[in-house]
């Protein structure tokens, strides 16, 4: 019994030590004290006792004859309470302390600091693109994470009211809300992380940017059907899809995709080679992007086609979700018992982008032998996308494909977390042309403040075009209309870098450069859920203009030569 009570004192909080030291060293004075003054002996009284006690060098052999052995036993009780005991508590204190630290259980007062909600795959980018920056970084996660002088680890829970409160988020110069990889409910429990956040910042003394991480699609098309801006808080919020982050990663501003300039008569092909949400990113990315003078002057589309197993579903649930954009589109389905389905577009066929369904294992003849065909066509300028269950599958995939992809400029491939296989196979000859993208690749972007920026500036042209109230400065703009507006600029910015090496900016007569301009802004609205309409009702997400460009009216065909016209201003580094 009292060596666990004894084990339990020496384990509890610094506080309870702390306090059983003074009550000890309280009584052992206490006693010595009225031991010495029993005496009342003028060569041995309480100034004698209390000066040994406090001070156990006082004692001399010798001295205060008659009390020796007192005075002994009175500097030894000393030296065991001020010397080893109390050493021994504050090291416990500090161990304690320690702890604490390590564990995320310590509180502290910060302000102008970074935020970190999440400790996902993300973070370690984040904190890498920070390395130069002088501020504090906190991070919550109810998951371990390596503190130092610059990084603050708590541990706590992104939709803990309580905890969000101690983190000092109302004082914070950005915030991330990343979530942890693969946790149920990641969406829901950082929109309820938002909304508390929103609260929590009302009282906030400055602007906070806040960028929320999402990794379903319906959650980013929620946001794409709002139309209303939030504006009762202090929080300047941008929404990233990381899907969608990754693929423009991978296309956007990069060498990646085909260069087909004016006169060139070629087709870019993209080939997919899986399904789910990485292989639906980056073929809408693609489709946002992809628009080439040869279609102009030839009569070549983009086209992007899907291969894998499971492909009817994954083709049924892209055609259910975006139903105009594919009513509008030329498609075909190529089933697993050798049938083929062809859809013809309707309205008038003025989409400049194709699609192909090829349900098959990559690993078949009819999947090789379509993978072929389009790779050993001169008039195809192909590109290879693999996206799989896991990383293993991904790399089987990407080793055995058929040895014409390896003639490829590049072929990309999805990794979430190591890229050493990778990284050993393209230091070989034939696997040169596999890039990496996805949550293991590279980030020069993992702020997500680069992603905005051209979107900022096209919505500042459109801003100060066609506004009658127009902001002073793009972030102002920017930041008082809806996700839905933002997502449009943001397509519209993306097309931009590959447009300008893929046609002449210094053409006089730029009507080719508005209808390009305008079958992009027809593919990006068809994504983002809209339906062609008599009359716009952007409430219901119906629009009149999705029409060919001719057919427009000539002030909506001047917003497209505004944006052409400001293409430089767009793209300036």
């Amino acid at each position: 019994m009292l060596k666990r009570k004894i084990d339990k004192l020496v384990s509890s909080g610094k506080g309870t030590q702390l306090i059983w030291l003074l009550i000890i060293s309280t009584l052992a004075l206490g006693g010595a004290l009225v031991y010495a003054l029993a005496w009342n002996n003028s060569q041995f009284g309480w100034r004698e006792t209390l000066a040994i006690f406090l001070d156990p060098g006082n004692f001399m052999l010798g001295a205060n004859e008659g009390h020796e052995w007192f005075s002994l036993f009175l500097a030894l009780l000393s030296i065991f309470l001020f010397s080893a005991l109390l050493v021994s508590t504050f090291v416990n204190v500090l161990e304690n302390v320690g702890v604490s630290v390590r564990e995320g259980k310590r509180r502290y007062n910060f302000n102008h600091h970074i935020l970190i909600l999440g400790s996902g795959n993300k973070l370690q980018h984040i904190i890498d693109s920070l390395k130069n920056d002088n501020r504090d970084i906190v991070v919550m996660s109810p998951n371990p994470v390596s503190s130092n002088e610059k990084i603050i680890y708590y541990n706590g829970l992104r939709d803990s009211y309580e905890d969000l409160c101690s983190t000092h988020a109302d004082q914070a110069d950005m915030i991330y809300i990343i979530g942890e990889d693969k946790e149920f409910g990641h969406d829901s429990r950082s929109l309820q992380t938002l909304d508390m956040l929103k609260d929590i910042c009302k009282s906030a003394k400055h602007d906070i940017y806040c960028y929320l991480s999402i990794s379903e699609i319906g959650t980013q098309e929620v946001f794409q059907y709002s139309r209303q801006t939030d504006t009762s808080h202090l929080l300047l919020v941008d929404i990233i899809n990381d899907y969608e982050y990754y693929a423009e990663q991978l296309m956007v501003g990069t060498d990646f995709l085909p260069i087909i300039k004016t006169g060139q008569d070629k087709t870019c092909h993209i080939i997919i080679i899986g399904t789910g949400k990485s292989a639906q990113s980056v073929a809408y990315t693609a489709a946002h992007i992809c628009h080439y003078p040869s279609f102009t002057e030839f009569g070549r589309k983009t086209e992007i086609s899907f291969i894998g197993t499971g492909m009817k579903e994954f083709k049924d649930m892209l055609i259910i979700s975006r139903p105009h954009l594919f009513s509008m589109s030329t498609w075909t389905y190529d089933s697993f018992e050798g049938n083929k389905e062809i859809h013809n577009a309707n309205n008038g066929d003025i989409l400049d982008v194709t699609w192909n369904f090829i349900d098959a294992r990559v690993e078949s003849i009819a999947a090789r032998s379509f993978i072929n065909s389009v790779l050993e066509n001169k008039d195809n300028d192909a590109r290879i996308v693999v996206c799989g269950k896991n990383d293993t599958e991904v790399t089987e995939v990407a080793l055995h494909l058929p040895h014409s992809a390896y003639d490829t400029p590049s072929i990309a491939l999805f990794i979430e977390n190591s890229t050493a296989l990778i990284d050993k196979a393209r230091a070989t000859k034939m696997y040169g042309n596999l890039v990496v993208f996805g949550p293991a690749a590279a980030n020069d972007d993992a702020l997500f403040q680069k992603r905005s920026l051209l979107g900022q500036r096209v919505n500042y042209i459109y801003d100060k075009s066609f506004s009658d109230s127009p902001s002073e400065t793009a972030e102002q703009a920017w930041y008082k209309i809806p996700e839905a507006h933002k997502y449009s600029s943001i397509y519209c910015a993306n097309a931009m870098p590959l447009r300008r090496l893929c046609y002449d900016l210094s053409m006089s007569d730029r009507r080719q450069l508005y209808e390009v301009e305008h079958r992009r802004w027809l593919i990006s609205e068809l994504i983002m859920g809209y339906a062609p309409g008599a009359i716009t009702d952007k409430e219901k997400f119906i629009h009149a203009d999705i029409v060919a460009f001719d057919a427009l009216p000539p002030a909506e065909q001047e917003k497209d030569k505004t944006i052409i016209d400001n293409i430089d201003k767009i793209c300036r580094q």
